[in-house]
């Protein structure tokens, strides 16, 4: 039986940060990186913008590359944190990085590189998507009940067109959901991350 869903776009909104990526143990966790003394006498609501000011005391290249070694640790070798805080400045890893997997760790190492260099790295942006999803038959019920990525990158799909990055990203990509909503484009999508944007089903 075929999956029937209607879909309708309740937000589509740039944003520049993802809520709560950065908390009070990364940023104590950069401070130590950096040897920031006393950081732990530091006030919770003072960490984010001394975090920041640390970093900016140092060299460009060598916060971006303590950024990254905290963000993704031991995933990243000594020379790839090298050769990425060089391409941050120009590339939009966040969502051209050949390891998807890392897109949203290296998403946020761009904004708080940002924040302490902002002449020198770019402004990171990604879009938040908010659906109302319903289900127009009984088969298409379970999917709803625990929404995976891989399930609402087929739904988004159905509504782009072939030319549209996540074929590229996803080259076996299904168009096997039936998507009524036509009208509902999502052809100017620069980079989703779909785990962390609230669902509406009914």
């Amino acid at each position: 039986m075929k999956f029937i869903y209607e879909v309708e776009v309740l937000e589509l909104k740039e944003v520049h940060e993802i809520p709560d990526a950065w908390n009070k143990a990364d940023f104590l966790g950069l401070l130590d990186k950096i040897e920031y003394e006393d950081a732990l006498s530091i006030p919770d609501d003072e960490l984010k913008e001394m975090t920041i000011m640390a970093l900016s005391d140092l060299e460009p290249e060598e916060a971006a590359e303590l950024v990254l070694e905290v963000r993704l640790g031991e995933k990243l070798t000594v020379g790839q944190r090298k050769n990425l805080a060089e391409e941050l400045k120009d590339d939009r890893l966040w969502e051209e990085y050949a390891e998807i997997s890392f897109h949203e760790e290296l998403f946020n190492a761009g904004c708080m590189i940002h924040w302490a260099f902002p002449r020198i790295y770019p402004y990171p942006d990604i879009v938040r998507l908010q659906l109302g999803i319903t289900s127009k038959n009984s088969a298409s019920k379970f999917n709803l009940q625990h929404p995976t990525a891989s399930f609402l990158a087929s739904l988004l799909c159905d509504g782009m067109n072939e030319h549209n990055t996540i074929f590229r990203l996803f080259k076996k990509m299904s168009r096997g959901i039936l998507f009524l909503n036509r009208k509902t484009s999502f052809g100017s999508f620069r980079a989703m991350i779909l785990k962390k944007q609230p669902i509406r089903s009914r």
